[in-house]
């Protein structure tokens, strides 16, 4: 029986075993945390089989273990670091884990350090994907593997000198220089490079330009680390609509992807209370909102793939098919009900045997499944969403975190508080 209808077994033991005694009223922290083994068994599931470098895949699928990106290898690492940390795996194998990793890594073609945005998986081993001549480099694709580096490298540093300096010196090598742009004010998408010469043969169009964003972390994170300066952080804009009656802060989609990945790794309602903080509860209390005006059972919208299996932006803005992990990003919010909403979501979701990732689209009005494709992106984010008070105390042992701390601070300095 195929793995995407595996779900059941681990979900029902999960349910039965760990949430049917906790009351709806008293539901935070104890259903996240009852959750988070059984995702983690999930998620190793995605990883590839070869010895070599045991990369995450991309998905589950028509050919989507075939390939993966920059960003699903890091999450993996992030989440191994993570479920050591919280006693779901054994110290020993996560190191290995990691010590593949970084060796398939060094043998991957880079540009200046920077990692090729796709990467072929094959019986042979990884390498950067260069069709047609082309070789296509993300900025911020690349900024979360290093991310995640760079994370690795202070967790190591005291019992694994050598795989500390390895993963570390892979960080230090990146050029992220070459996606700064207008007088240090902007960073760039991306660029696509001959595969012959590493000659730029296109700048993507755009640049990121809004702390709403994906970018929101990674930007801090180089600008922390002395990669980007700081003139990028401050020019991104940081500006707000309303939704549900309630203001928030305007961002691709209005997904719950943009508004909260990055407070699993930082308390960011803390460092900047008068706008992040605000609109990320008020981001909660929007999707609440929405969800009880079209009878909704379940809430929690962000890009995901659809019914039709083409993968979507879905957001407070379109909010017809909802998602696991932006059900479980809502839960790094100190918020009424957003834990009960991971809860019915959970309930919703039948399931078989053995570990399985949950599916990546359900019916907000029912909870039924509506696509069993599983991401190695979503399923990162909701394990890291769930574990999140373990992914900050991570963090905050790098060199870098206070740095990077004062920087997301600034949001408040900058930028006018959310109205009331």
């Amino acid at each position: 029986m195929n793995l995407n209808w595996q779900f059941l077994k681990w979900m029902s033991v999960f349910i039965v075993g760990a949430i049917f005694v906790v009351s709806t009223e008293n539901l935070s922290g104890r259903v996240t945390d009852a959750a988070g083994p059984s995702v983690y068994a999930a998620l190793k599931t995605l990883r590839s089989p070869d010895a070599s470098h045991g990369f995450a895949v991309d998905n589950t699928g028509p050919g989507g273990r075939t390939y993966t990106k920059p960003t699903n290898i890091g999450l993996d690492l992030l989440s191994t670091l993570a479920a050591v940390e919280r006693g779901q795996e054994d110290p020993f194998h996560a190191r290995e884990h990691v010590r593949r990793v970084a060796a398939g890594l060094g043998k991957l073609r880079t540009h200046k350090g920077l990692f090729p945005e796709y990467i072929k998986l094959s019986t042979d081993g990884a390498f950067a994907d260069t069709e047609n001549g082309r070789m296509r480099v993300s900025s911020i694709d690349s900024a979360w593997l290093h991310f995640a580096l760079s994370v690795a490298e202070s967790y190591y540093r005291k019992t694994d000198p050598l795989l500390s300096r390895r993963l570390g010196d892979m960080v230090r090598t990146a050029d992220y220089t070459v996606f700064v742009r207008d007088g240090n004010t902007r960073f760039r998408h991306g660029m696509t490079l001959s595969s012959e010469d590493d000659v730029v043969l296109e700048e993507w169009p755009f640049n990121y330009d809004n702390k709403n964003s994906e970018a929101r972390l990674l930007i801090v994170f180089l600008t922390a680390i002395g990669k980007v300066p700081e003139t990028v952080w401050r020019e991104m804009t940081y500006s707000y609509t309303r939704a549900a009656g309630l203001p928030v802060a305007e961002g691709w989609a209005m997904s719950a992807f943009v508004e909260l990945a990055a407070n699993a790794y930082f308390d960011e309602s803390r460092l900047a209370a008068r706008t992040l903080g605000r609109s990320h509860a008020n981001y909660v209390a929007a999707s609440q909102r929405i969800a009880a005006e079209r009878g909704y059972k379940i809430f929690g919208w962000a890009p995901c793939y659809s019914p039709e299996d083409q993968y979507k932006e879905y957001g407070l803005h379109n909010p017809e098919v909802a998602t696991p992990y932006a059900a479980a990003l809502l839960t790094t919010v100190d918020a009424p009900g957003a834990s009960q909403n991971f809860y019915k979501l959970v309930q919703s979701l039948a399931s078989p045997a053995g570990p399985a990732p949950f599916p990546d689209a359900v019916d907000p009005r029912t909870g039924q499944v509506l696509n069993r494709r599983a991401l190695s992106l979503d399923q990162n984010l909701l394990y890291h969403a769930l574990a999140k008070d373990t992914l900050r105390d991570l963090v905050s042992r790098t060199e870098w975190a206070r740095e990077a701390a004062r920087l997301i601070s600034r949001v408040d300095e900058w930028h006018r508080p959310l109205p009331n």
